[in-house]
């Protein structure tokens, strides 16, 4: 009772005590504790949130009383129990619903006559979506149809995007094309963006029905045993088999046990349990397997998708799934399955031995027949003045009507605005914009003139006088000319720009030149040599420069010294670089394992390490492909990662703000030492040194101002400080480019000048060309260029 009073007071309280932003979406007005945007939860990105606390609320105050309208909540972290209560024009409580473990995205239709309505933290929340709409919000937001009650068909993956790869195909072929009820089952939740990013896929491809998840959780490190004993906490296996004896499928799919992902390993032996304790058998189980007898082919035309085959449509989806976009992923043709039982099978089929009226739905679609218009006859020619003649509309031909599937997905599947401009031909990046516009045809050559109806008479003929012949003037040929290449920007220039997964490389290293394009990286490095005046002595020294162009957000990520991802545990560069398969590595900050007491907030992939605010950070901002620096005690890290923020490195100091260098940073770090650098010269554009050093006769190194100096010069607009020492390193598809002496000291400080293992690095692109050039014990060959 007391729980119940302590709770309606603090209802009562909320809404005077706590400080709110307030914000107009389409009419819609949202109040946020703590003056945060609401922004947040109206733009779609599920990275973007707020964090309610026990006690708050966030409340929305609609334009008109509702008449259809439903809310859309997208939560980031599912609370253990809210409350959402809706409110007439007089403020009277007209509905009050419990929330209990919502599901990840939930649809709460709202009562006719309200006016606004509240979202109460009985315990805290974090929500990353809260839409008022009439009308079903675009697969970008990741809404779907409930999940289905019966099953035909089972695919059991372990999270949203597992299996994408190897088994959507299934769904275009199977799914779709033959209309077989299809449930999905995801045994972890995933992070929040692979799980909408899933959901859009399905929604593209035709998909329309809400996945099942198990809701089981692990610290992604993808070791087995932090798999295994984080999943099996919630007894998955149980509530598989009691959710395969409410489905009822007749055909269950898994993954197979690939050793290189855990989670697919737990997934095929928690598959196996279930079967073995289900009531209900279903009639044949598969996991993929690359040697499985059954072989299913994607490659035939599909009629739901106007011919396209299952691998095309499949793909189509796929490039949804933008956090994957730069794995470059081609899926196969053909999907090879073996079965669980161990029974033989070579039938290419998933429905050989099921009889069709055991299905609870099938179709088997045909082409829909183009109408042929009918000839119109030709008029007889008459008399008449063209002013009298009849206007006539010429004959409407109508098209081939879509079938049902087809109108569904059409319907579901609004793109977002990203993709719908890329689609359309217009490809945005940093602000900078291409129009791909076809130039309208010119005819060749001039219209037969319509003939002269003969005179009804023919007049005597008056003798005149033979002309003298002229000469005939032949008119010159005018040729139709070129369409005009539609320009790029500067910015675009650096890209291959065909959007056909083409990887260029070229290595020289004898003039010291590594480039590598595709349609969404550009990476451009080159070394550099300069000599240092200090006192009576000349300082030489060698750094390398990488211009870095991204057109997607996850074409930047971070990497670990080890699968732990603690922050401590170190690595060298040549594995992380390995193990990322990235086109360009550098050294990150050390992350925790160095001076954490003179450190800021750090947070690596969503994660958080550290949240002191007492010194400078160095933010990147995923949605304007940028980054900026977070002055000391300027922001908190719960206010970073709320804006979506997935990464921010902390060493110091800060170099460039604004385009002008800091002048506190002036005089810093007298001594010469190998250096490591980020910059941004504009969104979209990234420049990274790193400076050898400690090698006399070769490289000694840079000071602070030398590093101010040239990062002014290659005109950032913001420039940071990362670790350096013996930690600047700079590998190119798997190679170190830069130099360490590990047999060497500096003869000043007497430190070591050999590299050293570190726990953390910074990483753009992934290419399997790092092995097509020599891998981690090859050497590039000056000139040596691959095109893939």
């Amino acid at each position: 009772m007391k729980r119940k009073v302590a709770l309606l007071l603090a209802l009562l309280l909320s809404v005077s005590l706590v400080p709110a932003a307030k914000a107009e979406t389409e009419g819609v007005q949202y109040r946020i504790p703590g003056n945060r945007p609401a922004e947040r939860l109206t733009d779609g990105d599920v990275m973007t949130r707020i964090t309610v606390d026990t006690g708050e609320q966030i409340t929305l105050t609609l334009p008109h009383p509702a008449s259809g309208e439903a809310l859309y909540l997208t939560w980031f972290e599912q609370p253990a129990e809210t409350m959402l209560i809706q409110y007439d024009q007089g403020g009277v409580v007209i509905q009050r619903d419990t929330l209990t473990r919502p599901e990840p995205y939930s649809i709460f239709p709202l009562a006719e006559g309200c006016t606004s309505l509240s979202l109460y933290a009985v315990s805290s929340y974090t929500v990353s979506g809260m839409v008022v709409s009439n009308t079903p919000l675009p697969a970008s937001h990741g809404f779907m149809d409930k999940p289905l009650q019966k099953a035909d068909m089972l695919l059991i993956l372990p999270e949203p995007l597992s299996g994408w790869e190897s088994l959507s195909g299934l769904l275009a072929a199977y799914t779709v094309e033959h209309q077989v009820s299809t449930a999905i089952v995801y045994c972890c939740d995933g992070r929040p963006y692979e799980m909408q990013e899933a959901r859009a896929s399905l929604l593209d491809l035709g998909v329309c029905n809400e996945p099942i998840s198990l809701h089981c959780t692990d610290h992604e490190f993808n070791e087995i045993n932090d798999v295994y004993n984080n999943w099996t906490q919630k007894n998955p296996a149980a509530s598989l088999a009691a959710l395969i004896d409410a489905l009822a499928p007749k055909i269950v799919i898994t993954v197979g046990a690939d050793e290189a992902n855990a989670r697919s390993v737990v997934t095929n032996a928690l598959v196996r349990e279930a079967l073995a304790s289900a009531a209900k058998t279903p009639i044949k189980a598969y996991e993929q397997n690359s040697n499985g007898q059954t072989v299913l082919s994607m490659t035939v035309p599909l009629v739901c998708f106007d011919g396209k085959t299952a691998q095309s449509a499949a793909q189509d989806a796929y490039k949804l799934c933008t956090s994957r976009r730069m794995f470059r992923h081609v899926l196969t043709d053909e999907v090879c399955l073996s079965r669980i039982d161990g029974q033989a099978e070579r039938e290419n089929d998933l429905l050989s031995g099921i009889h069709l009226d055991m299905l609870l739905t099938y179709a088997d679609p045909t082409p829909t027949p183009t109408p042929t218009p009918e000839p119109t006859a030709t008029p007889d020619p008459t008399d008449t003045p063209a002013a009298e003649l009849p206007t006539t509309e010429a004959p409407t031909v109508s098209a081939s009507e879509p079938t049902p599937t087809a109108t569904l997905r059409a319907e579901r599947t609004a793109a977002p605005a990203a993709n719908s401009a890329e689609k359309s031909g217009i490809f945005s990046c940093g602000g900078k914009t291409i129009e791909d516009t076809t130039p309208t045809a010119v005819p060749t050559s001039p219209p037969t003139p319509e003939p002269t109806s003969p005179p009804s008479s023919t007049p005597t003929p008056v003798p005149t006088e033979t002309p003298t012949p002229m000469q005939t003037i032949r008119p010159m040929p005018t040729s139709t000319p070129e369409p005009t290449p539609t320009p790029i920007s500067a910015f675009d220039a650096h890209f291959i720009n065909d959007d056909s997964g083409t990887e260029y490389v070229s290595v020289d290293t004898e003039n010291g030149e590594w480039v590598y394009r595709s349609d969404i990286l550009a990476v451009e490095i080159n070394r550099h040599s300069r000599t240092y005046r200090r006192g009576s002595r000349d300082y030489p020294c060698v750094y390398f420069v990488a211009h870095i162009y991204e057109r997607e957000v996850d074409s930047f990520r971070s990497t670990f010294g080890s699968t732990h991802h603690d922050g401590r545990t170190v690595g060298t560069a040549q594995d992380m670089s390995d193990r990322a398969k990235c086109v360009l590595w550098i050294t990150g900050d050390n992350l925790i394992n160095s001076d954490p007491e003179i450190k800021s907030i750090l947070i690596r992939d969503g994660y958080l390490y550290r949240s002191a605010t007492h010194v400078d950070c160095l933010v990147m901002e995923p949605k304007t492909l940028s980054m900026r620096i977070a002055p000391a005690g300027s922001v908190t890290a719960k206010e970073l990662l709320e804006s979506g923020v997935m990464n921010s490195f902390s060493f110091g100091p800060t170099l460039m703000m604004d385009g002008s260098i800091v002048e506190r940073a002036r005089g810093q770090r007298r001594t010469n030492n190998p250096r490591t650098m980020l910059g941004m010269i504009e969104p979209g554009h990234f420049v990274a040194v790193v400076a050898d050093g400690r090698q006399p006769g070769y490289s000694e190194g840079m000071v602070m101002d030398d590093i101010l100096e040239l990062m002014e010069e290659l005109g950032c607009e913001v420039a940071y400080n990362l670790d350096g020492g013996m930690s600047a390193t700079m590998m190119f598809l798997g190679q170190k480019i830069n130099q360490h002496d590990s047999a060497g000291r500096d003869p000043v400080t007497g430190m070591s000048s050999g590299q050293r293992s570190m726990p953390d690095g910074l990483t753009w692109g992934y290419s399997e060309q790092m092995y097509g050039l020599g891998g981690r014990d090859g050497v590039y060959t000056s000139d040596k260029t691959v095109t893939k």
